[in-house]
C-alpha cells in the first residue's frame, strides 16, 4: 500500500512525499504521510487477513493557505480514485507555524491494501461479524434470575 499511496501523490509533490517527518530545509510544497492507525480484520478461522487497513494522515505544507489548501483538495481527489479508492475520513485542518511561516493542512483517510497478500492456498477470508445475543432471550434469563 505505501508504494502505490508514494506514487499517487508523486503526482503532486514530485520526490517530497516524505513517511512520518520531513527534514526542516524541505523545499515546498511537500507532503508527509503516516500511519495513525487502521481497521483490523478478524477472521473467524482466525487465518490472518488477505488486505489490511491503513487510516492514513496527509499533511501538505506550503507558504500560503490558498496553495496549500488547493494542493490538499486535489490531494483528496487523487486518493479517492483508482487505485488508492481511499475513504475521506475528516475535512482538511489548517495550521500554521510561526517559527518557519509556513502553513499546512492535514487530513485522515481510510486505505485498504491494492494488491491482496497471499495467506494460504484455498482459504477463503471472511471479516468477524458481530454476534449478538438474542435479546427477548437475554432479557428472560435475566427476569428468570
Amino acid at each position: 500500500m505505501e508504494e502505490a499511496l508514494v506514487k499517487a501523490l508523486s503526482v503532486l509533490f514530485g520526490d517530497r512525499v516524505f513517511p512520518d517527518v520531513a527534514d526542516i530545509d524541505t523545499p515546498v510544497p511537500f507532503c508527509v504521510y503516516r500511519q495513525i492507525g487502521g481497521t483490523p480484520v478478524n477472521t473467524i478461522d482466525g487465518v490472518p487477513a488477505d488486505r489490511k487497513n491503513a487510516i492514513v494522515e496527509i499533511v501538505v505544507v506550503s507558504r500560503t493557505r490558498k496553495e496549500t489548501m488547493s494542493l490538499m483538495r486535489a490531494v483528496e481527489d487523487t486518493l479517492m480514485q483508482g487505485p488508492i479508492y481511499a475513504t475521506v475520513m475528516s475535512g482538511a485542518q489548517s495550521l500554521y507555524d510561526d517559527e518557519t511561516k509556513l502553513r499546512a493542512a492535514t487530513q485522515e483517510f481510510s486505505i485498504w491494501d491494492i494488491e491482496p497478500q497471499q495467506v494460504g492456498k484455498g482459504v477463503v477470508v471472511i471479516p468477524t461479524l458481530i454476534i449478538t445475543p438474542d435479546p427477548v432471550e437475554t432479557f428472560n434469563k435475566v427476569l428468570n434470575q
